[in-house]
């Protein structure tokens, strides 16, 4: 009798012992979520970490890791974060996690491989041919940011397939911009449309500066002046702040008119938008 109470005693024991452990992580988990909601990263980043080493068999153990993963990029750390969205891909129980992990590597790697650590590159040309469309489609719109044109036109093939296979409009025209950064001519002629044929009105914008190859010449329909104008860089567009041309009234104008719509000449820069 005195034997059954004994192990009954240890079985509730150990049972209340695990309720508390299992609490335990759990106030870890939602403990760092309120410093990272505060932006207080230092201190969500050391909970995380004690919550890793502490809790490994926990069910909220791939949040732990996904957080630190998040915290660490945050506190600029982005090998270290990188390190942990790679280890929380295989663990995750969350698709929509998942492919937030995955983002978050495309952009350190991009990061990273912008500041000269090349080997970085490949991850992101791995995941061009990733299984879900939203981890292919982010990878090509951060490599057509690469000054690289050969190595960007990779992602020609994945922005083609938004623009053919997708319904939103939005992520339509962030494939469009995307491929004028890339390649300007892959946006020359849209399905079912002949650039040549009178009905289809095209946008020309040219800007050279003396004495250096042409910087840019576009040539599109005209339906899409406003992504190709909002594309512009920075400097351009405030060469044409500053000579009067307000952008958005600029638009608005483009369908009524034909032929040169704006000449800019500042020192050795020349910027010329016509319409044909």
């Amino acid at each position: 009798m005195r034997k059954t109470i004994c192990v009954t005693w240890i079985l509730v024991a150990l049972s209340s012992w695990m309720s508390l452990e299992a609490l335990q992580d759990k106030e870890y988990l939602e403990k760092a979520k309120l410093l990272m909601f505060d932006k207080n990263w230092q201190d969500a980043s050391r909970i995380l970490a004690e919550a890793v080493s502490l809790y490994p068999q926990s069910p909220h153990y791939p949040y732990f890791v996904f957080y630190q993963g998040k915290c660490l990029a945050e506190l600029k750390k982005p090998k270290e974060a990188l390190g942990f969205y790679e280890k929380f891909i295989p663990l995750s129980p969350d698709e929509s996690l998942t492919e937030e992990a995955q983002s978050a590597r495309i952009k350190i790697c991009f990061d990273l491989y912008k500041k000269g650590e090349t080997g970085y590159l490949k991850t992101i040309l791995d995941l061009l041919k990733h299984p879900a469309q939203t981890v292919r489609y982010y990878a090509a719109i951060t490599l057509s940011y690469d000054r690289d044109k050969k190595t960007a036109a990779a992602a020609l093939p994945v922005l083609k397939e938004i623009l053919h296979n997708e319904t939103d409009n939005q992520l339509k025209d962030l494939a469009r911009i995307a491929m004028l950064r890339v390649d300007p001519n892959s946006l020359s002629a849209q399905p079912n449309q002949n650039p040549k044929s009178p009905e289809v009105r095209m946008i020309k914008i040219q800007i050279t500066e003396k004495g250096k190859p042409e910087k840019v010449f576009l040539q599109v329909p005209l339906f899409l002046a406003d992504l190709v104008i909002h594309s512009l860089d920075e400097e351009t567009k405030k060469s044409m702040r500053a000579k009067g041309y307000q952008i958005d009234q600029l638009l608005k104008n483009l369908s009524q008119k034909t032929g040169v719509i704006m000449e800019i000449r500042d020192g050795d820069s020349h910027i010329k938008i016509w319409i044909e």
